[in-house]
């Protein structure tokens, strides 16, 4: 029996006490669903504004007196909950801060993780002849399924002669909706054996009611079929009614039924397609909306699970809906995205997710380039961005017609383009491994499709004609071959898979160069195997028997190692601690905001600047401000650059020489200044050049609390955090939580460039003025952010004062910030006094 004692528990303040009569009042007459369509057709946001995925611990339902005592006390509105994921979704209180809600409820002993509901997106391009490509001459699909000339793309006719998929395979399409009524899908559709339509009684107890055909977790009803629009173009992307069709477009390039002389023919022509909507007529889809779908997907035996959106942010709401479908033997196919950048989205970046990028048109009646082995101009594209790629311009499918187009509810066809339709070319190739390893009763997990798919893929050569140039590894694996992939079913019998060993240490630093070896892997028959690594810290896979890797975060890892013969593979887990870099590896630079006594050097004033050597313990005088005539100005932020010039903001307006202390010349500077000085000397005698390095008055700094009160240097940007309340020109309001990159275009007395938000505190509970960041340096080895607050500072778990140092480890950064503060230093085990802020920080390795 729980003993969590609700008035400790839930004494934070986003619980406002209740009379009795507010708790037995009736509820307002309005519905979830309705509350969730009011932010359905808006411009387009990162989440959904007062929504919140919350899980607790103990996997507590609503049912539970806990849960309902939350409920109750906090006046949330349910919205859904997930009883396989055991996540809540509620909606906040109009008015309520949703980053201070977020900050309250992570300090709440119960709650396991809160996170806002984030949006993804459709991955398509919009093509202006959308509706203009009729008649459709035959090579709008075999040029893609059968190549032209010599080259043979997908290799797939071939492939059609061993399978054309089986009825007992099924496709989850998790969209915008499949027309049901589409006559090249309406033979293929799933259909739910527990469950009778139209009655109103969920006879197969899923929680799902009348879900025949699927399910609409959008709207919370059993309809699966699209939403045909109002007509109007509601979130601003890709005109009116945009997500109409996507559902089902994607579905037939999967599933739609072949050799029946109507439309067209899907990779796997006689699988079955579970539709799942999570879109609307315009907008994003929710992460719960699309975590409850995977769910439903595995729990309802999907083989497959097609997911044709994506966004930029992680999100463990739905990394643990991925976890439980990969569990259950479900492969993921996710589109990489049509950023025309190598930078990971997710779902697809996510593993146990096949992440699809595109290639060119080969379509003559649509003017494509012909050049069917190269990259389609807006795709994703790189090792950690994709793993395959398929067609996904001049894309031939089936359609249902919108409101927008004046044919609402009518099934058609037409062409389109995106990795959305390169994902569903793979999911049919899945579909189809499962079906043919079941015709030749071969058993075959998701393990070994995902094997399959790698090692039969063609690589594709590089594409100097793309813009950028991404080189010759930007597909990965390759183009997927429907052929030699099934062909390589027939030899998992007579095959025994390899055994992966892996050693390697147990722990180690962040910044430390670890050895991995695998060299004691083997094969029981000989084959030649690769072996690949994976580090769980999200960065690139590493092959060969050793290899070094290095971890620039602290945490546990879990090291795979994986062995492949180029059918069946093995791996081996080693998990790994990682401590944070240890103080006595780096130098730290640092000014203060008052005289201060140290050891050994003795008084140091606010225009000095020392060095603390961690292998010693001990301070060093760096820079004396009073031997290069610094005339009443306090340093408050420090950087160096690469040729150890330093780089110095100061609290005031100051005046300083121009060449070194005997120089007429003068440089007047304010607080939202920067200099450079260049030394040429250091230390106890300090001699050097001052010259003006940023001018803020040229990029609209200059007000009231827009000084500068830290900055660092990093690959050539300037990354600063103002004293207080600012306008950025370009972004609007910051605070002092802040961290604003300045991507620079010209320096000095004409500078030029543009601001970009790179740390936004309040999203990782910086909020009170104490907060603000008033020294600010880049980890030399750990992919950290090292911070100094202006007072107290305090965070779920952590809490540092103005004489301390602190790590940051990002998670991610925009648009949500999210990651791990620990301890840089104490300020007391460096001797400095209690209370003294650290105005400036910078750190470098020994």
């Amino acid at each position: 029996m729980r003993t969590w004692p609700i008035s400790f528990c839930l004494s934070f303040s986003i619980l406002a006490p209740m009379s009795d009569s507010q708790v037995t009042a009736s509820p307002p007459a309005i519905t979830p669903e309705a509350l969730r369509e009011e932010t359905a057709s808006e411009p387009r946001q990162h989440f959904r504004k007062r929504e919140l995925v919350v899980t607790f611990y103990g996997d507590l339902s609503p049912e539970d007196p806990w849960v309902t005592s939350f409920d109750t006390k906090t006046g949330w509105l349910r919205l859904g909950y997930n009883p396989t994921l055991h996540q809540h979704l509620y909606r906040i209180k109009e008015g309520q801060d949703l980053s201070f809600v977020l900050r309250e409820l992570r300090q709440t002993a119960n709650v396991r993780s809160a996170e806002p509901n984030f949006f993804r997106y459709p991955h398509r391009v919009p093509n202006d002849s959308f509706y203009r490509n009729s008649p459709f001459p035959t090579d709008q699909q075999r040029w893609a399924f059968h190549g032209t000339g010599v080259d043979r793309n997908l290799s797939a006719e071939l492939a059609w002669d061993l399978s054309t998929g089986r009825s007992d395979v099924v496709i989850a399409v998790i969209d915008s909706g499949t027309d049901l009524d589409h006559p090249d899908l309406l033979s293929n559709l799933w259909t739910n054996p527990g469950e009778i339509p139209g009655n109103g009684i969920d006879e197969d107890q899923n929680g799902f009611v009348d879900d025949v055909h699927g399910y609409d977790f959008q709207a919370g009803d059993p309809d699966p079929e699209p939403d045909l629009g109002d007509g109007l173009d509601n979130d601003g992307v890709d005109g009116p009614d945009s997500n109409v069709a996507h559902g089902t477009f994607v579905a037939s390039i999967l599933g739609a039924r072949g050799d029946n002389a109507i439309g067209l023919a899907g990779a796997a022509w006689a699988c079955q397609i579970m539709s799942l909507k999570v879109l609307s007529d315009d907008g994003g889809a929710t992460d719960f909306d699309i975590a409850s779908a995977i769910s439903y997907a595995a729990n309802e035996g999907a083989d497959v699970i097609n997911i044709s959106l994506g966004s930029p942010v992680f999100s463990q709401t739905l990394q643990s809906a991925v976890d439980l479908a990969w569990l259950q033997g479900a492969v993921l196919i996710a589109s990489a995205g049509n950023e025309n950048s190598p930078a990971p989205v997710y779902p697809a970046a996510f593993a146990h997710v096949i992440s699809v990028g595109s290639t060119d048109s080969g379509s003559i009646v649509n003017q494509g380039s012909g050049d069917i082995d190269g990259r389609a101009g807006s795709s994703a594209f790189g090792n950690e961005a994709v793993d395959v790629v398929a067609p996904g311009v001049h894309i031939f499918g089936a359609t249902v017609g919108s409101t927008a187009n004046g044919s609402p509810g009518i099934p058609g066809y037409s062409v389109d383009s995106g990795t959305s339709f390169a994902a569903p070319f793979v999911s049919g190739l899945c579909a189809l491994l499962f079906s043919y390893s079941r015709d030749q009763n071969i058993p075959i997990t998701n393990v070994t499709i995902e094997t399959i798919l790698r090692n039969t893929a063609d690589n594709l050569p590089d594409d100097p004609d793309d813009a950028p140039d991404a080189g010759e590894d930007w597909d990965h694996y390759g183009r997927v071959n429907f052929h030699e992939a099934l062909l390589a079913v027939d030899l998992l019998p007579q095959n025994q898979a390899p055994v992966a060993v892996a050693t390697g240490p147990s722990t180690g630093a962040a910044g430390d160069t670890l050895t991995f070896d695998g060299s004691n892997s083997m094969d029981p028959d000989m084959d030649p195997i690769m072996l690949t690594w994976t580090f769980g810290d999200g960065t690139l896979s590493m092959s060969g028997e050793l290899v070094d890797h290095m971890f620039s975060t602290p945490g546990d890892f879990l090291v795979t190692l994986t062995a492949s013969d180029g059918v069946l593979i093995d791996t081996d887990v080693l998990l790994v601690t990682i401590e944070e870099t240890p103080l006595t590896d780096l130098l730290l630079f640092l000014t203060f905001e008052q005289d201060i006594l140290l050891p050994e050097i003795g008084k140091i004033s606010p225009e000095d600047i020392v060095v603390y050597v961690g292998e010693t313990s001990r301070y060093q005088i760096l820079f004396d401000g009073s031997d290069v005539g610094i005339l009443g100005g306090d340093i408050d932020g420090l950087s160096q650059t690469e040729d150890g010039d330093l780089l110095l903001s100061f609290s005031r307006q100051t005046t300083l020489p121009q060449s070194g202390n005997q120089s007429p010349g003068k440089i007047h500077v304010t607080d939202a200044d920067i200099v450079r000085f260049t030394p040429l000397s250091l230390g106890a005698t300090t001699s050097g050049l001052f010259s003006l390095y940023f001018d803020g008055s040229d990029v609209g700094l200059g007000e009231a609390h827009e000084g500068i009160d830290a900055l660092s240097l990093q690959g050539g940007n300037l990354y600063l955090s103002t004293r207080g309340p600012a306008i950025i020109p370009g972004l609007g309001a910051v605070g002092g939580e802040d961290i604003v990159q300045f991507i620079p275009s010209t320096l000095g007395e004409n500078t030029t460039g543009v601001f970009l938000l790179h740390f936004d505190g309040s999203d990782v509970e910086l909020s009170e003025p104490s907060e603000n960041i008033d020294a600010l340096s880049f980890g030399p080895l750990e992919r950290a952010l090292y911070l100094s607050p202006l007072g107290s500072l305090s965070t779920t778990g952590f809490s540092a004062e103005k004489e301390d140092g602190v790590r940051f480890y990002p998670r991610s950064l925009e648009p949500f910030t999210d990651g791990l503060f620990l301890p840089l230093f104490r300020g007391q085990d460096l001797l400095i006094p209690s209370q003294t802020n650290v105005n400036g920080l910078s750190v470098a390795l020994h």
